[in-house]
């Protein structure tokens, strides 16, 4: 359980490095916390690797994925294949709290992320002018 708990803090603590994502999900009026640590493997295993979906480094996708579910109190990890549940209820408690205000903390500066991310790659820019000029007046 401590080996758990350290790696979600170091996750936390590098949460700005490019592999890895916190993202919330809310199912059955339960939150659902995900962790992913993408791996993005040297040229050599890329070659051998028979994973068919590319992540947005240009490698194939291979990742850590780490649920805090509240709804059945408990953490997974799995990794391809390999799949283990931890039940803690005291560490979801702690994690979910901890990963909702990481959250919150960038949750405006996202939502403008993926407004000005979705306007700017439209062929035609009309929608994102007229955004932007609303947000100045």
């Amino acid at each position: 359980m401590k080996e758990i708990d350290a790696f979600l803090q170091f996750c936390l603590d590098n949460i700005d490095d490019d592999r890895l994502s916190v993202q919330k999900k809310i199912k059955y009026k339960f939150n659902y916390y995900y962790i992913m640590v993408d791996i993005i493997p040297d040229d050599t295993k890329k070659k051998n690797s028979n994973l068919s979906s590319l992540n947005r480094f240009g490698g194939y996708l291979e990742r850590l994925m780490i649920t805090v579910d509240n709804r059945n109190e408990c953490i997974e990890m799995e990794l391809g294949s390999e799949h283990t549940v931890i039940e803690d209820p005291e560490m979801v408690k702690k994690w979910s709290l901890k990963m909702e205000e990481y959250l919150n903390k960038y949750i405006d500066s996202k939502v403008e992320g993926m407004i000005e991310f979705t306007l700017q790659n439209n062929e035609k820019k009309d929608l994102y002018r007229q955004y932007k000029l609303r947000k100045l007046l």
